[in-house]
């Protein structure tokens, strides 16, 4: 007598094409998101150059500030303008208010 199991080896091949199809989804997934981590490196180096430029450009500028407030620089400007420095300012002296109750 012969017996015939055609299903046999159909769970087998259901497995094999189950993990395959796993390992491709998978792997697929990980391609993906390596890329995108590659981008996202490569983006924050631009970033951090991006900084570094915005860092010199502030210190040339703060340089050109300093340059054009030099006391050296001011003082025959303010001469020729007909300035003069006032030793003893009034807006700086102290003078306490009164409250209500104190008088």
């Amino acid at each position: 007598m012969t017996i015939i199991k055609p299903h046999k080896n159909f769970e087998l091949k259901h497995f094999l094409v189950s993990l395959f199809a796993l390992l491709a989804l998978g792997g697929g997934f990980y391609i993906l998101e390596y890329n995108s981590l590659v981008s996202r490196r490569y983006e924050v180096g631009e970033l951090k150059a991006a900084v570094d430029r915005a860092r010199e450009v502030n210190a040339d500028l703060k340089n050109a500030l300093y340059e054009r407030l030099d006391p050296g620089k001011l003082k025959p400007l303010a001469a020729a303008e007909g300035l003069t420095i006032d030793r003893n300012p009034e807006y700086l002296t102290f003078s306490p208010w009164r409250s209500v109750s104190s008088y």
